[in-house]
């Protein structure tokens, strides 16, 4: 399915959720961030849940020194889980790149 299908179908599958509703929605938003990179096309495997997702950012948080995952770096880990890749915008390279005139010949 597409990235707005399965974004749809994980907030339609969490809508019952009682016990961690709202750390699945917090999820979903990190989902949302990590596919805005992504065209409107990009194909995810549904069988990927919430729980595997959250099990994969809650690994990372418990080896870090901080105990905890950001939502940016949720989002990074995310979008490799599924796949694809989200850059940061305070980690893309903001350097002057030389343009060698050459090339345009």
């Amino acid at each position: 399915m597409n990235k707005i299908e399965y974004i749809e179908f994980l907030i339609n599958s969490n809508l019952e959720n009682t016990k961690n509703k709202k750390l699945y929605d917090d999820i979903i938003d990190c989902i949302d961030i990590a596919l805005s990179q992504t065209s409107i096309d990009f194909e995810i495997d549904s069988s990927i849940t919430l729980e595997e997702l959250y099990k994969v950012i809650e690994n990372v948080g418990k080896n870090s020194i901080s105990k905890s995952v950001g939502p940016f770096e949720a989002a990074e880990l995310i979008a490799k889980k599924l796949g694809t890749k989200y850059t940061r915008s305070s980690r893309k390279q903001t350097t002057n790149k030389i343009i060698n005139l050459e090339d345009f010949l």
